[in-house]
């Protein structure tokens, strides 16, 4: 990660295990204590700061920067995923942009970059078992690529 950092964004990675903390960030990945390697783990961040958005300004400014490269539609939600329905493969996405439903084919693939459902009361209760839960996070996150996901076979297994 810290290359790619270093590479495509420009900056100089920070450790939080090795140069903020010191510590094997067991207090972030305990829910998996079974997993190897969870007392090496490491997060990679762009700087110092705490949720100033500084990735999300970086992005930004790298899309910017190739903007004669990159087609960018603001108010665009993703609908669905596309599957091809023998292989089971995700082939592409329907998305809804200027009002017109347009299935997009994927060339190298999808990344689904999905929030969470903080602002979804019947998937906090449904998932979190709770039914009184005030959401904390923007207001976006209404669970929408998590149900993408879904509808294409994803298992939620940490929330079985």
């Amino acid at each position: 990660m810290n290359n790619y950092v270093k590479k495509y964004l420009d900056v100089e990675p920070f450790s939080i295990r090795k140069q903020w903390i010191e510590s094997d960030l067991s207090a972030v990945t305990e829910e998996y204590p079974e997993f190897s390697g969870v007392h090496s783990a490491d997060m990679t961040v762009v700087h110092e700061g705490i949720a100033d958005a500084a990735l999300w300004k970086i992005l930004r400014q790298k899309v910017v920067e190739r903007a004669d490269k990159i087609d960018v539609w603001f108010n665009s939600p993703a609908l669905h995923l596309i599957q091809d329905a023998q292989t089971k493969t995700i082939i592409g996405v329907q998305v809804e942009h200027e009002h017109v439903v347009r299935n997009i084919q994927a060339q190298n693939g999808v990344v689904l970059a999905t929030g969470g459902f903080e602002n979804n009361q019947q998937m906090i209760e449904d998932y979190l078992q709770e039914p009184y839960l005030s959401p904390i996070g923007t207001t976006y996150n209404k669970g929408a690529g998590i149900k993408m996901a879904l509808e294409v076979g994803a298992d939620l297994w940490a929330y079985a």
